[in-house]
């Protein structure tokens, strides 16, 4: 039987992590290596993580200073010993048979990447899923997906599915792949992203066996992210490398995604009166502007990103309007 090494980063979350930490140990498939990585903790998060530990041999706590959740991943993955490895947030959970039908899934088809559907779910909806999870639920459907036709959902189809690590990967695959210590966000994108351009085949299902908690902490996270130079930085990185390799409907994805943050952003600090931020970002669209994917997009798009940076007033008019034509048109189709 072979080992699975789950790997959970931990930082401040003493109000989710031990229902966290009970979700894996409690699968049904038993050869597991819990990985916990304190990255600086200073609530009661390893606290409670020790008092677990001492109930349970495979849970392994490893402690450094705090410096972000990519560099806890990095020091999970140096650390683990299973064949398989797998990514769990301190404050999301998973069903009991999420380890049991992966690594079924990986050995029958032999796949390097198996993958749930994310259910997203607040603090109250989550403790009820937990509740209602057993190993009597029905088993899930698969999707075998390899190669370009996976490409393809990376960079379009699927993408909101996999842009996350909340899947179990071989270790082979993963090799001496490490996430991107200097960004703060994406980080788990660019990730996914150098897993999938190289040749593998990943199982997929629908069933929302990942459990995503959401609360209103997020809030001010993403505002806090939309500050930070790097919060975007993966999606430009993306886009340059494909559009370099020559594949024009991947690179226009990414200029898409790219541009609606650098838009996006720009209207918060704003808002928040960063004139700072405001000052970069503006400069950055400027540079946009002139790439040479920035012609290529809709002319809807172009035109609302220029007005949002030199003329804000009559952006937020035709925003508005567009927002209510679309409103209208949905009200219509039902």
């Amino acid at each position: 039987m072979k080992k699975v090494s789950i790997i959970i980063p931990v930082y401040n979350s003493e109000k989710f992590v031990e229902q966290c930490v009970r979700s894996a140990i409690h699968q049904t498939y038993p050869n597991l290596q819990v990985i916990v990585i304190d990255d600086g903790s200073t609530d009661r998060s390893l606290e409670i993580c020790r008092r677990l530990e001492k109930a349970d041999s495979r849970i392994q706590i490893l402690c450094q200073k705090n410096r972000g959740v990519s560099s806890a991943r990095n020091r999970g993955i140096d650390h683990a010993e299973g064949e398989y490895l797998f990514f769990l947030d301190s404050d999301d959970a998973i069903h009991p048979l999420f380890i049991e039908e992966a690594v079924r899934q990986a050995e029958t088809h032999h796949t390097e990447l198996v993958l749930y559907h994310c259910l997203k779910q607040d603090a109250w909806q989550l403790e009820e899923q937990l509740k209602k999870s057993s190993v009597k639920d029905q088993r899930p459907v698969w999707q075998i997906v390899e190669n370009d036709q996976l490409k393809l959902w990376f960079h379009t189809k699927e993408m909101l599915s996999l842009l996350r690590v909340g899947g179990m990967l071989e270790r082979d695959c993963v090799g001496s792949l490490r996430f991107h210590e200097d960004l703060t966000y994406g980080e788990d994108t660019l990730f996914m992203y150098h897993i999938i351009s190289g040749p593998i085949r990943m199982s997929y299902s629908k069933q929302g066996w990942y459990y995503y908690r959401t609360y209103s902490e997020s809030i001010s996270h993403s505002l806090k992210a939309m500050e930070n130079r790097n919060y975007f930085t993966y999606a430009k990185v993306i886009r340059d490398r494909e559009y370099e390799k020559g594949n024009r409907l991947f690179a226009l994805a990414w200029e898409r995604i790219y541009l609606r943050y650098i838009k996006k952003t720009f209207v918060k600090m704003k808002e928040v009166d960063n004139k700072k931020r405001c000052r970069e970002l503006k400069k950055q669209a400027g540079i946009e502007i002139r790439h040479p994917l920035f012609k290529q997009t809709p002319f809807e798009r172009k035109l609302l990103f220029i007005l949002c940076f030199y003329t804000p007033v009559l952006y937020k008019a035709l925003d508005k309007l567009r927002f209510s034509i679309m409103t209208r048109g949905s009200r219509y189709e039902r």
